[in-house]
């Protein structure tokens, strides 16, 4: 009997005392688990720096490390002399100190912030790129291996006369929220030009003007587009695609998964208000040698149609002291100035 009870108390010893190493081992683990969400989310609110001009942006930015997100808050609006720069090997987030809009404005005749090969630039709420009055010069510049990721904020205003008024893309542009809107261009994509990868998941390209074509967005027969949600509305084309024209057949695609294109506007040809293609014919290197062969052959025969005919007209004809011989013994004399046509 007394052994029995002695069992069971150990027994009952034993699964308390691993009972007690579970529910503490569960508690560190949500507590492991709670601190690291706090440390994403707190990633969208919490700043590594806060700055208040252009020179101390400039050294937020030379500072950072490589390769490691930097969180940057603006506390004043800021008016850039010079194109914003994001390096090789800087990964800059820009967010607006305190909740309220800050502002990137660049001067005339620049782009407000170009993103170089190797950086990354993230753009979250209330940061907005733009530039001064009556200034020429578009919101974003995003070289061959740039990246940008645009989560909130807005590019807004921007006027320039050729590719991209708001943005003109050649390397990563990952959309998630925010807005592109109210950017004019002369020549192809009020809004954005798109000459890499773009993809769009989510926010708004609105209100933007070409006189051309792309009103919201034109991307080129080297880029692909891939729309999965957001929505693209109320842009103008002056000739065609007043939401999207892009270049298709190439290296160019567009694919729709999801999102709205609609009350765009194309004035020149309506059919294309939302949305215009264009089937580019690829040019590989079989077409280019096709080229070559023909231009060759065109100038081979054209040089031999042409000696041919030279020597027809001197085999009927030879010149002579001023007359006028044929192969058919029949002359006519001339004088200076004056062609004298053969009779028969």
């Amino acid at each position: 009997m007394n052994v029995n009870v002695k069992f069971e108390a150990n027994l009952h010893y034993f699964f308390s005392k691993k009972f007690v190493i579970f529910v503490s081992l569960l508690f560190l683990l949500v507590l492991v688990f709670s601190s690291s969400i706090s440390v994403v989310i707190g990633a969208s609110i919490t700043s590594d720096v806060v700055v208040k001009n252009e020179m101390e942006l400039l050294n937020a930015i030379s500072e950072a490390p490589n390769k490691k997100s930097h969180i940057i808050s603006l506390s004043e609006n800021i008016t850039l002399k010079n194109s914003l720069e994001i390096p090789k090997n800087k990964n800059i987030t820009l967010i607006a100190f305190g909740g309220s809009d800050a502002c990137l404005r660049g001067s005339n005749d620049i782009d407000t912030i170009v993103i170089k090969s190797g950086g990354i630039l993230v753009l979250l709420d209330n940061i907005v790129v733009t530039h001064e009055e009556d200034a020429i010069g578009r919101g974003l510049c995003v070289e061959s291996g740039g990246t940008l990721i645009l989560s909130g904020g807005e590019i807004f205003g921007n006027t320039v006369n050729a590719s991209g008024g708001g943005v003109y893309n050649q390397g990563d542009f990952k959309m998630y929220s925010g807005k592109i809107s109210n950017n004019t261009v002369y020549i192809n994509g009020g809004g954005m030009y798109n000459a890499g990868s773009f993809v769009m998941s989510g926010g708004e390209i609105s209100d933007n003007n070409a006189s051309s074509w792309g009103g919201g967005v034109l991307t080129d027969s080297r880029a692909t587009f891939i729309m999965s949600g957001g929505k693209i509305t109320h842009n103008t084309a002056g000739v065609d695609g007043g939401g999207v024209f892009y270049f298709s057949g190439d290296k160019g695609t567009f694919t729709l998964l999801g999102g709205e294109i609609f009350d765009n506007t194309a004035t020149l040809y309506a059919i294309g208000n939302n949305l215009a293609e264009v089937s580019v014919h690829p040019w590989t290197p079989f077409t280019v040698i096709n080229c070559l062969l023909f231009i060759i052959v065109a100038v081979i025969v054209s040089g031999i149609l042409l000696l041919l005919y030279r020597l027809k007209r001197q085999k009927r004809f030879t010149f002579y002291y001023g007359s006028l011989f044929s192969s058919e013994h029949r002359f006519a004399t001339f004088s200076d100035n004056v062609f004298m046509p053969h009779n028969r």
